[in-house]
């Protein structure tokens, strides 16, 4: 699995009649790939306060946890 950072904007939303569900598509603007390790890490870490603050829990969902080992590495927990 690979890491980056990717800067988006919204290029266009569509609304689902049905639900009333708005549908963002995205335009991809900067992708950085981040290869070095300590780089990784702090990453990592700013994912993880960006979990929690926008869901408001400290405990990441064990498949989230799964993925994040997978991306980042198994020796993600400092």
């Amino acid at each position: 699995m690979h890491v980056a950072v990717i800067v988006f904007d919204v290029a266009s939303t569509k609304v689902d009649t049905d639900t009333g569900d708005a549908i963002p598509t995205i335009r991809v603007r900067r992708v950085e790939p981040i290869g070095r390790s300590d780089d990784r890490k702090q990453l990592e870490r700013l994912v993880m306060r960006a979990f929690e603050e926008r869901t408001g829990t400290t405990v990441l969902p064990l498949e989230l946890e799964d993925e994040l080992r997978a991306a980042f590495g198994n020796d993600s927990t400092e």
